[in-house]
């Protein structure tokens, strides 16, 4: 009798920035840690670099999330990697995306990425299946940008079951008056489930100091960022109304600055 093993995949490998500002999505800042899985975003990269991001989801040991990223400018666009573990021996959940982001004109930069997910569960067995991602970026005005998401385009299904993964349409206005003050609001609908608006906000007193706060669904989100040399660190603080708080560290720097 085949073993039916169902997957989640609801989570994902966002930086601890965007979580900070509602659980972003849609990245519009230079940021190793966010290029996926917004693939447009791999076009700010100028430079290689690598980002460490660990979380206990609900501050539980079992839903332990730990993601490296890492991101190469080549001369038609940057590639971009993602590896991310989450939860335990018992249960699992790993991913491998591979992505490619550019610019096709001074204000606009599109992303593609390929999602390699992978699902094991202790005495039923293991699942895996591919998924695709596009992204796009329009620069509106030096103040005003536009984003959107489409995650999972192909409508990926895994196990014995074929439970379909979260397909994801994620629409976002950023706005920066001044360089020291970022605002984005952000629509993110599920297509299998009721959507929800998120609002985030960037504010940096300094040029190494960044504060953020955010706002999703009844969760509270807030963080700090401060930047020492090249290395980049990150700290983010989700709330729930009924479950344990989340917590998220990062750690991103430049390769071969000198």
């Amino acid at each position: 009798m085949p073993i039916i093993c169902f997957g989640a995949f609801e989570g994902t490998s966002i930086a601890p920035a965007n979580i900070a500002q509602g659980l972003l999505m849609v990245n519009f800042k230079n940021s190793y840690g966010s290029s996926i899985p917004d693939p447009a975003s791999l076009a700010f990269n100028k430079k290689p670099g690598l980002s460490f991001l660990t979380g206990k989801i609900f501050n539980l040991k079992q839903l332990q999330r730990r993601t490296v990223k890492s991101a190469l400018p080549l001369k038609n666009g940057t590639l971009g990697l993602d590896l991310s573990v989450f939860g335990n021996g018992k249960y699992s959940e790993s991913q491998i995306s591979l992505g490619w982001g550019g610019y096709i004109q001074r204000r606009i930069s599109l992303g593609l990425v390929i999602h390699s997910y992978s699902l094991s569960v202790q005495k039923y067995g293991n699942a895996s299946t591919l998924g695709i991602s596009l992204a796009a970026h329009f620069q509106l005005s030096p103040e005003l940008d536009w984003g959107l998401l489409l995650k999972n385009i192909n409508q990926p299904k895994i196990g014995k079951a074929g439970e379909v993964l979260p397909q994801l349409i994620i629409t976002a206005i950023h706005f920066s008056p001044i360089p020291a003050l970022a605002a984005q609001i952000e629509w993110e609908q599920d297509t299998m489930y009721r959507g929800r608006f998120k609002f985030g906000f960037e504010v940096k007193p300094k040029s190494w100091l960044f504060i953020r706060g955010g706002y999703v669904s009844g969760q509270l989100t807030a963080g700090i960022g401060w930047r020492l040399n090249y290395v980049l660190f990150d700290y983010a603080f989700v709330t729930h109304p009924h479950l344990g708080n989340t917590q998220w560290i990062g750690l991103g720097f430049p390769l071969g600055w000198n």
